[in-house]
């Protein structure tokens, strides 16, 4: 049998090359850019760069009102207002007229619906809507006044909150505001100075002479949100939008309105709100 033998070497260093090997490599390490020393903070920038890719915006984005407001009711197209409001459980305004309300028994029934509906707060719009001969109607502020009176009382409302009717003014929290036509603006200081709020509106759903709304739904969506995001708006991530009863009298038509409203409610932003709560700033 073969045998191998390995023998290992061994190098011997005197006490004084020791020293000087430690020194000479205590200096390299110290001068060196790779370093443990540099490795280090290597790592500690790749942390503090992680820190920075995982920080989250946590500022919540201001919520925006949408106020839709149905005036000249009760008539042909209130039991279908009625009827998506309750189906969407949304919260509406109607500006009510009296002398509609007493005008035939059907009408007088579209206002109980409004009355039981608790979805719906309900305004003043005037007892006679001026006749619409609202020139005449102005002339006499007193007479406004005293027309507004009479529809609070016929209606029993709970809120003093007005809409004149033919005229896009406010008289509400200690501002105003004359749009289009100023020849109301009498009987509106006098009007406020007896203890009413006078809601305008920022927008207008436009409606036919024979009562069909003129903007598809698409387009009143866009300047809604436009509106909303420009603050081109009576006060600020708030909207008055304008509507009529006359508008909904088909189904074609009540379907439009239910799809603004499903539109709309895309954005969880939005809330739907009642006059009554119109911010005071």
């Amino acid at each position: 049998m073969l045998m191998i033998s390995q023998t290992k070497k061994f190098v011997f260093m005197n006490p004084a090359s020791i020293v000087l090997v430690i020194l000479f490599t205590s200096l390299a390490i110290s001068c060196n850019p790779s370093s443990t020393s540099a490795k280090i903070n290597e790592k500690k920038s790749i942390v503090g760069t992680i820190v920075k890719t995982v920080k989250v915006d946590t500022v919540a984005k201001p919520l925006k009102y949408i106020y839709l407001t149905f005036d000249d009711g009760p008539l042909l197209g209130s039991e279908d207002i009625d009827s998506v409001v309750l189906a969407e459980k949304l919260k509406i305004n109607v500006f009510a007229v009296g002398r509609n309300v007493v005008l035939s028994p059907r009408l007088r029934n579209y206002y109980s619906m409004y009355e039981s509906n608790p979805y719906i707060e309900m305004y003043n719009h005037s007892y006679t809507h001026a006749l619409n001969k609202y020139q005449k109607y102005y002339s006499n502020p007193q007479g406004v006044l005293n027309d507004i009176n009479k529809n609070e009382d016929l209606l029993h409302l709970h809120y003093k909150i007005v809409r004149l009717p033919g005229r896009n003014i406010w008289r509400a929290n200690n501002r105003e505001k004359n749009f289009y036509d100023s020849s109301g603006a009498a009987a509106a200081n006098l009007v406020a100075a007896n203890g009413y709020k006078i809601y305008g509106w920022d927008i207008e759903w436009q409606h036919a002479k024979n009562g069909k709304p003129v903007q598809s739904v698409s387009k009143m969506v866009h300047e809604i949100e436009t509106r909303l995001q420009t603050g081109n708006t009576f006060t600020p991530n708030n909207i008055v939008v304008l509507l009529h009863d006359e508008m909904f009298q088909t189904k074609m038509e009540e379907n439009e309105l239910k799809q603004l409203i499903d539109s709309l409610r895309l954005n969880q932003n939005y809330v739907f709100e009642h006059i009554r709560f119109y911010p005071e700033k």
